[in-house]
């Protein structure tokens, strides 16, 4: 199989790298996740450590994946190069919709921040900003790989400085024995089952390098490299900031709360301050678009190199941009924006968050085994020892577990409506593909 060539002379180095995968775990979910979170109280902190520990074994497969299989695609290449062409359709098909829909998180939550400092606000106000920012963020991917790199790199130090900047000032306020007792209305098995699938909306992207590797500069070290810093970036900016959050605001009041940080350095620092955050909150929620516009023109454009998605995929500009990809992604967009942007934002990102949850595990499900076959065979004399080649099935395991875990957390009726769009791929396989 012939690796699919850039056409971009100038391709992402280890920082820019690092803020890909960074940038598109650090959005929505730290800002919005307290305020989901706080139902389900101290249980919650166990959740992020399931979760923790889940993507930890998750960014070592992706490591590894990369290493082996140093093409563009990720996950669809991973299933596809095991499983063969339909598999690898399945998980294209599953990763292309989860990652339009879940974009719609971003822009959801992004004007809802905003329409908290203006509150004259219409229905018909909020969807108009909304098609501006899809389709403000498409146009920016298709002008250059250089002018994605300097927006992505600018916007991840935008998103992180002023959330560390909180999580110092507010450790002064921080109080264990708030959280300590929080309590869940529901049942503990619940409540971290709950937590976990909702955090794990937290970590969704930490495969986010692998899928444009043939824009990485030097992929089989730049890759495992951002994949790790990048988790534990997130990591410690998801869990300390929620944990400071939690011991600043009460339980009611958080659960209730449209901006949790906002709210937080409101109570903490005053008006001013609260002002500032919420700007920067805005930019780090929308600013997330950048990096995932990115992935979801990249991936479709990966399969139709490898003939399992269709031709229109390919077309791409001078520059190399998968322009068609990124103008049907921003329509998909634009609609399962209108289609739900009459909910509340609390409503819209549970429900958003669980439906590209579920989408999402099944590709995780695919590369995991991916990696296992692949350890046993072809890459066996990969490892160094057999503790090395032990401690790499262990984290396959956990890996495994983790996302079945997730899956029991998510409600039955996202579960139903997801499994719809799975199905729909055996059609889109047979009717378009195969034709």
């Amino acid at each position: 199989m012939d690796k699919p060539i850039s056409k971009n002379a100038s391709k992402m180095g280890i920082f820019s790298t690092i803020c890909l995968v960074a940038g598109n775990m650090i959005g929505s979910g730290v800002l919005m996740l307290p305020a989901a979170l706080s139902l389900y109280g101290r249980y919650s902190f166990i959740g992020w450590f399931i979760t923790c520990l889940g993507a930890i074994s998750l960014g070592f497969i992706f490591t590894k994946l990369s290493s082996w299989v140093p093409e563009s695609g990720g996950p669809l290449v991973f299933a596809k190069k095991v499983f063969g062409d339909f598999i690898g359709f399945q998980v294209a098909w599953c990763y292309w919709l989860f990652s339009c829909i879940s974009n719609v998180v971003l822009v959801v939550t992004g004007i809802a921040y905003l329409s908290l400092r203006f509150d004259s606000f219409s229905k018909t106000d909020h969807m108009f900003i909304g098609m501006a920012i899809i389709w403000g963020f498409t146009a920016i991917n298709m002008i250059s790989i250089k002018c994605f790199e300097k927006v992505q790199i600018l916007i991840t130090i935008l998103k992180i400085i002023p959330i560390i900047l909180f999580v110092v000032c507010g450790a002064f306020y921080f109080d264990l024995s708030v959280i300590s007792s929080l309590d869940s209305v529901e049942t503990p098995w619940n409540s971290i089952s709950k937590t976990v699938a909702l955090t794990l909306w937290g970590f969704v992207g930490i495969e986010s390098a692998t899928i444009p590797a043939a824009e990485v500069r030097h992929p089989s070290r730049v890759i495992p490299i951002a994949i790790t810093v990048g988790v534990l970036i997130t990591a410690a900016i998801y869990i300390i900031g929620s944990a400071t959050i939690m011991s600043t605001l009460d339980q009611q009041v958080l659960a209730s709360s449209k901006a949790p940080f906002v709210d937080a350095t409101l109570k903490i620092f005053g008006e001013p301050y609260a002002t500032l955050m919420l700007i920067f909150g805005a930019i780090t929620i929308v600013g997330t678009l950048n990096g995932w516009v990115m992935i979801q023109g990249y991936l479709p454009k990966s399969a139709a190199e490898y003939h399992i998605f269709p031709k229109i995929f390919q077309k791409v500009n001078k520059s190399g941009i998968p322009v068609a990809s990124l103008i049907i992604g921003g329509i998909v967009m634009s609609v399962t924006f209108l289609w739900n942007y009459t909910k509340s934002t609390l409503e819209q990102f549970n429900f958003i968050v669980e439906l590209s949850c579920f989408m999402v595990v099944i590709p995780y499900i695919y590369s995991i085994s991916s990696a296992l076959i692949l350890a046993l065979t072809d890459n066996r004399d990969t490892f160094k020892s057999k503790l090395h080649l032990t401690l790499f099935i262990l984290a396959i395991i956990i890996s495994f577990g983790y996302v079945i875990y997730a899956i029991c957390g998510i409600p039955k009726d996202i579960i139903v409506d997801t499994m719809i769009f799975v199905l729909l791929s055996t059609l889109g396989y047979l009717f378009i593909i195969k034709k």
